[in-house]
């Protein structure tokens, strides 16, 4: 099981965006081996966004999603909550199976609410 930083991942695969365009963006191993398609990172998407954008927050509660048609599949975790820049951010735990039995990733991703409401990757 390789760790990935959350500081090598922002070099590697994203940018911070707002919540709904950011999950569709995520794609923690672009250009490093396999990479994941859109649909399994809507997928990642509708297993991650209830455990962060409610109004409670509860550490511990996770999500798994699957897409057998490409073999990816994860679970999502809510480990604890920070600030960042004085915006309350909730931090999740991405554990994700790579097709093909080729191995397994996890990654901590924080989320934060900006003032207008929104969640954006922090």
């Amino acid at each position: 099981m390789k760790h990935v930083s959350l500081g090598a991942l922002a070099l590697i695969a994203f940018t911070a965006v707002a919540a709904s365009a950011a999950q569709a963006q995520i794609n923690p191993f672009r250009g490093a081996g396999p990479n994941m398609g859109p649909a399994d990172m809507a997928l990642m998407d509708k297993a991650a966004s209830p455990l962060f954008q409610g109004e409670t927050f509860t550490p511990g509660a996770s999500a798994n999603w699957s897409n057998p048609a490409t073999g990816w599949s994860g679970t999502v975790r809510a480990v604890g909550t920070t600030k960042v820049q004085g915006l309350p951010c909730r931090v999740l735990s991405y554990g994700l199976k790579l097709p093909q039995d080729v191995g397994t990733r996890e990654y901590e991703a924080k989320w934060c609410r900006a003032k207008d409401g929104t969640w954006k990757m922090g």
